[in-house]
């Protein structure tokens, strides 16, 4: 396991944010040390300014979909603790966390934490499919699967960031594939069908054959 399993997803954080990156990184790290430390409290005022951060500027007004990444950054933070108890300012931060389902709208205090205000206009349904070429979404897959956090979906964001993000041709292929699959996916997700192809011919295969390599290489 790696000494900080939050790195990846705060490094994509941090490439939005500019000139604020590497105090970013600090307070997720900051908040990981807390939590592995036995101080959830702590970790989650850590927490509580990398969101004041990101919502001063607008960040999910411009990136929507990194939603998700820092909800995992959140998961991950409070599996570092072995305090069985989440103190209510952690608990704060996972209940924020929408549900998995497509297009669901979020509730008010869900909109205030992610937008700063509950009457935001933008984001009130959770766009997992966004129209930024740069965001860092398993787009096909979610659509087949319905959801971002789908334990498919998951597995395959894992093989990107840790094999495929990690080589020249990977990094080219995915670029080529965020530039290309948004329109894909949209067209996919609202036809079931297509979601059994695709799922069928193209995704469950991947995942048996990346299945089966974990296995052997244990």
């Amino acid at each position: 396991m790696s000494e900080k399993p939050w790195r990846s997803d705060s490094e994509i954080l941090a490439k939005g944010v500019g000139s604020d990156a590497e105090r970013l990184t600090g307070l997720i790290d900051s908040a990981g040390a807390r939590a592995t430390a036995g101080d959830l409290a702590g970790a989650a005022e850590s927490l509580e300014s990398v969101r004041r951060l990101l919502v001063g500027q607008n960040y999910f007004r411009q990136y929507d979909n990194d939603i998700w990444v820092f909800t995992e950054v959140i998961r991950c933070i409070r599996r570092q603790s072995a305090e069985t108890e989440t103190p209510r300012s952690f608990q704060r931060f996972i209940d924020a966390i929408p549900s998995a389902r497509m297009d669901e709208s979020m509730t008010r205090a869900q909109l205030a934490f992610w937008y700063g205000t509950p009457d935001a206009k933008v984001g009130g349904e959770i766009r997992l499919i966004p129209s930024q070429e740069n965001a860092k979404g398993c787009f096909i897959a979610t659509a087949t699967y319905g959801s971002a956090l789908a334990p498919e979906v998951m597995a395959l964001r894992d093989f990107r960031d840790g094999v495929l993000l990690r080589h020249p041709l990977g990094r080219c292929f995915v670029r080529s594939y965020y530039a290309i699959s948004p329109p894909l996916a949209l067209w996919i997700k609202s036809r079931p069908l297509a979601q059994r192809v695709v799922r069928a011919l193209f995704l469950s295969p991947l995942l048996a054959v990346l299945r089966r390599a974990r296995t052997d290489a244990r």
